[in-house]
């Protein structure tokens, strides 16, 4: 059975193979991994029966579970999967390489979500450890020489035939440093913290810097997704005198490429979390332009940032603003996806909210 109309999701049951791998990618290139649960928890056990648990079609279906459990906040279920995907992994990769680390580092903020701090810091160390093959001079480093080794190449070329490996083994890097940071900060050491978390900010900025530099400003979806699970580091900005502007000169960088969306949500989120209204307000506005400017006006994007921008009023208990926003975002997505898309319910579910709150400050 293929996919139905855009925003009809069927039950994972009635989905085949290619249906399922459609659905998922749609949910978590958009971040939304918790959605994907049901049809990644699908696809396993249709895996099972086609790569019998081996193989990196076998490897991909348990990363993107473990990216579903994560975001469900099951950290008992998250240790289990990454536990096993290790184990595939070193089978057909051995303990040397980016996607080794990449699963250690994973594991280890499994173990840090789990409160076994010392397990995490002992895994943390284990990935900074790892050897990873330098494609340029096939020499083995540690994952921070790695990284360095290919951050100090002059020649444009020789970085370019390096990105693919540089992304993995930033990834692994920069995972590895939000969750030795936030070890030592639940465990008290503030000092060391510190420490880890300013490394932890400037390495996300460089592989910005980076990326932009080598795409042009259009960058695959699977990377985004990556480099937008990275950007937690930035939750701490509070805590971290130079987050924010970092942050903010980040930010600036990537005005104009597809960076641009997740970051600037992410910075809105934060302010919202932390207080920061009139900054957020500023964030969701220029995102519903960004919107507008590159999708048009009559685009699932520009209704998904009129969503957005309606939250954030609702927030501050203004119901008329954001019955507008939602009702011309409503509108927008009845006629491109219908009344079955879950973008269209989850507004209809925020209108309902709106006139429920209205009411209640009438009476």
């Amino acid at each position: 059975m293929g996919m139905p109309l855009w925003g009809q999701v069927p039950e994972p049951a009635s989905m085949d193979w290619e249906a399922l791998i459609q659905q998922i990618e749609r949910y978590q290139n958009r971040g939304e991994y918790a959605k994907s649960y049901p049809y990644v928890e699908r696809m396993k056990t249709l895996a099972i029966t086609r790569y019998n648990q081996k193989g990196w079609q076998y490897a991909t279906v348990l990363r993107r579970l473990a990216n579903a459990v994560d975001a469900l906040g099951n950290w008992e279920e998250s240790k289990k999967v990454k536990v096993e995907l290790l184990k595939v992994v070193d089978q057909l990769d051995g303990t040397k390489g980016a996607r080794y680390a990449l699963v250690l580092a994973e594991l280890a903020y499994t173990e840090l979500q789990l409160k076994n701090y010392q397990r995490s810091e002992q895994l943390c160390w284990e990935v900074k450890s790892i050897r990873i093959q330098n494609p340029i001079n096939q020499k083995y480093y540690p994952l921070q020489i790695y990284t360095k080794s290919i951050d100090d190449l002059k020649n444009k070329d020789d970085r370019r035939r390096a990105y693919k490996e540089y992304l993995e083994a930033k990834v692994v890097e920069i995972t590895n440093l939000n969750t030795l940071a936030s070890t030592y900060k639940a465990i008290g050491d503030e000092d060391a913290y510190t420490l880890i978390n300013t490394s932890a900010l400037q390495a996300t900025s460089n592989m910005v810097r980076y990326v932009l530099g080598q795409s042009a400003g259009v960058i695959p979806a699977n990377v985004i997704a990556d480099m937008r699970k990275l950007f937690r580091v930035f939750e701490h900005y509070e805590n971290y005198v130079g987050g924010e502007k970092l942050y903010l000169q980040t930010l600036d960088w990537t005005r104009g490429s597809d960076l641009f969306p997740p970051l600037a949500r992410n910075l809105a989120f934060m302010y919202r979390k932390t207080g920061e209204l009139t900054g957020a307000k500023m964030l969701y506005i220029i995102l519903l332009q960004h919107a507008e400017g590159v999708h048009g006006s009559e685009s699932v994007s520009f209704a998904r940032a009129l969503v957005d921008l309606g939250d954030l009023y609702m927030g501050i208990n203004d119901t008329s603003e954001a019955a507008k926003l939602y009702l011309k975002a409503k509108s927008i997505v009845l006629r491109l996806e219908g009344r079955e898309s879950e973008l269209y319910q989850e507004i209809d579910k925020a209108l309902k909210n709106v006139y429920r709150t209205s009411q209640q400050r009438n009476n």
